[in-house]
């Protein structure tokens, strides 16, 4: 049989070398320089991970674990324990009336199973390098509160948190401050009812976060004016409570517990130092 004639295979038309040349410059010019991009999502990544890091609880377990130490042991050796920070007596109370030492040994026992546990969490070394950055940003925030104190507190004499106790003592009882009231008006009351109101109450974030600043900062100023050790109604020194109540709660809800706690001790020792 006559063979077919085999049919010419169509190629591609060239594109000329200009347009080529051309089209490869308008590429990498196009293309953003590498460094500048490297830099710029370096920052970001190390922002998105200081910002989400710093709220998790076993950073805030071994953050404030220092802060537990200082204040019971300063206590222990200084005053044998006998003089509190209100806000621990108010969460300890029925210990107390066991055995003066019991809320002591309870919540050592506690602290050091909280710690295991967070070291067994901690799957990559966070805390080193998280906390100087959080250091800083807690006295950033300390700052903040200063000329708010001279707002309200102009001409008024401070008032003393430890009588006759020495600055070890002042820094004990500024510490314990930040710990426990944080403790109990942010963590307890604030997150509880941002928690209750979300999963209950179905409100939108902002109400379900933003009423129990509110209501944690009035309770956080009327208990320091409460009971025959509460202080006088002093309506500058109720105003500078509730407004620096609003601050460590805003605090608490956009940057978590451990810089609310923070900010709060390192606050009330510049204070008592001041």
């Amino acid at each position: 049989m006559p063979e077919k004639p085999a049919r010419p295979r169509s190629r591609a038309p060239e594109k000329p070398a200009g347009s080529r040349a051309a089209a490869s410059s308008n590429a990498a010019r196009a293309r953003p320089r590498p460094r500048a991009a490297k830099g710029k999502t370096a920052f970001a990544r190390w922002l998105t991970q200081y910002l989400d890091d710093s709220r998790r609880w076993d950073v805030a377990v071994l953050l404030t674990a220092p802060l537990f130490a200082l204040y019971e042991l300063c206590l222990l050796l200084l005053t044998r324990g006998e003089i509190r920070n209100a806000a621990d007596v108010r969460l300890k109370e029925w210990m107390l009336s066991v055995h003066q030492h019991l809320p002591l040994v309870v919540n050592t026992l506690l602290l050091l199973g909280f710690i295991a546990a967070a070291i067994w969490r901690e799957k990559r070394p966070h805390v080193p390098w998280l906390a100087p950055a959080m250091i800083l940003e807690s006295f950033a925030w300390a700052f903040v509160l200063g000329p708010i104190t001279l707002l309200f507190m102009r001409g008024m004499p401070l008032l003393a948190t430890a009588s006759g106790g020495g600055a070890i003592l002042e820094v004990a009882f500024g510490v314990g401050a930040g710990l426990y009231e944080e403790l109990l008006f942010r963590l307890m009351i604030v997150g509880g009812l941002s928690w209750l109101l979300t999963r209950f109450g179905k409100f939108p974030p902002w109400f379900a976060l933003g009423a129990p600043v509110v209501f944690g900062a009035a309770l956080f100023a009327l208990f320091h004016h409460v009971g025959p050790l509460g202080d006088p109604m002093e309506p500058r020194l109720v105003a500078f409570r509730i407004v620096a109540g609003l601050i460590l709660g805003t605090i608490f809800v956009t940057r978590g517990f451990t810089v609310a706690v923070w900010t709060h001790a390192l606050y009330d020792v510049m204070l008592a130092l001041d």
